[in-house]
């Protein structure tokens, strides 16, 4: 199975997610303290700073990030040829390909619907993505796909759209149904 330590190899593929928590939490103080700033709606109460949230988010990601980085170095310092004999184990497996290119495949899948949000908008863009991640997810007969992908869709744009007055994304067709 898979031992209590990291080969020496396999130290900067582990460091990869963490980093990348990392970029996303200084990203997020970046518009924080750039965007709304200028849009003055980054002061004041929790209940009006539109930072507030955000940040706190961002800081649990940093905390997180950062165990998880002195773990995969306390890891990376023992030595996996003894613990890997003493416990009785093989060498641990690596990732299967194809998740691995799944996942990839997923977070382009996700950059993609970012940069597709605002000339399509959400009511076009979010059935979209959730096809395309069902179909990713082997979600293999078309009706199944295409009511999951629409209701959950429009589920979420009720909740948000409706119940919760959020202004979701028209695009260049200007739906907006809630």
């Amino acid at each position: 199975m898979t031992s209590n330590s990291i080969r020496p190899g396999r130290l900067p593929g582990r460091l990869i997610a963490p980093i990348f928590f990392l970029v996303v939490a200084a990203i997020v103080f970046w518009q924080t303290n750039t965007d709304l700033v200028e849009k003055d709606i980054a002061s004041g109460s929790m209940q009006y700073n539109a930072a507030f949230v955000p940040e706190v988010l961002a800081i649990v990601l940093i905390v997180l990030a950062v165990v998880q980085i002195f773990q995969t170095f306390r890891l990376a310092g023992t030595n996996p040829d003894a613990s890997a004999s003493e416990a009785g184990e093989e060498d641990e497996m690596p990732m299967e390909r194809g998740l691995a290119l799944r996942s990839f495949v997923a977070l382009v899948f996700l950059a993609l619907y970012i940069f597709a949000m605002r000339p399509l908008g959400y009511h076009i863009a979010t059935p979209l993505l959730l096809a395309s991640l069902f179909a990713l997810l082997n979600v293999r007969n078309p009706f199944l796909l295409l009511g999951l992908s629409v209701g959950i869709s429009y589920a979420s744009a009720y909740v948000f759209g409706g119940l919760l007055n959020v202004v979701l994304p028209a695009g260049v067709f200007e739906i907006a149904p809630f």
